[in-house]
């Protein structure tokens, strides 16, 4: 089963450019803009977990 989405990270300014970029990569993929975004962090921050010890995983130490 799925882990449920309660958090919500601050909100990010960016420059134009980048946000059509990320709106049409997620047209491609077929998802929301904030889908295709927690996407792209879940592979970054889930494909360097061996660069991260595990009592940093969770944010307490």
């Amino acid at each position: 089963m799925a882990e449920k989405c309660t958090r919500q990270l601050p909100p990010v300014r960016v420059p134009e450019s980048l946000e059509v970029v990320l709106m049409r990569l997620a047209s491609t993929h077929e998802r929301s803009l904030s889908e295709y975004i927690k996407l792209v962090l879940s592979h970054h921050a889930f494909g360097h977990a061996c660069t991260v010890s595990p009592s940093d995983e969770s944010g307490k130490e």
